[in-house]
């Protein structure tokens, strides 16, 4: 069990589909991020979306599905081309 201790990234359990009034915690309304892309979904600051992506390294794929879960809580998709200076 050595490989528990090698793991140093923080993860958090999000909905897909944000509880309104009912909460839904089924499996497939559920999804493992790290720390910092959950933080990222929920950002609406433009200086602490900068700052995130700052320190990731995102695929195209990766973007495209954190934008689809900024849908689901109704906030705008991220340009990602406007933060110049984040890591590709």
């Amino acid at each position: 069990m050595q490989w528990l201790w090698e793991c140093t990234t923080i993860t958090v359990c999000v909905h897909i589909k944000p509880c309104k009034g009912e909460r839904n915690d089924t499996y497939r309304n559920l999804i493992i991020l790290s720390k910092e892309v959950s933080e990222l979904v929920g950002a609406t600051n433009p200086v602490k979306i900068g700052k995130l992506l700052k320190d990731l390294q995102l695929t195209e794929e990766m973007k495209d599905k954190i934008n689809k879960l900024r849908k689901h809580r109704e906030l705008e998709e991220i340009q990602f081309e406007d933060y110049i200076g984040t890591k590709k």
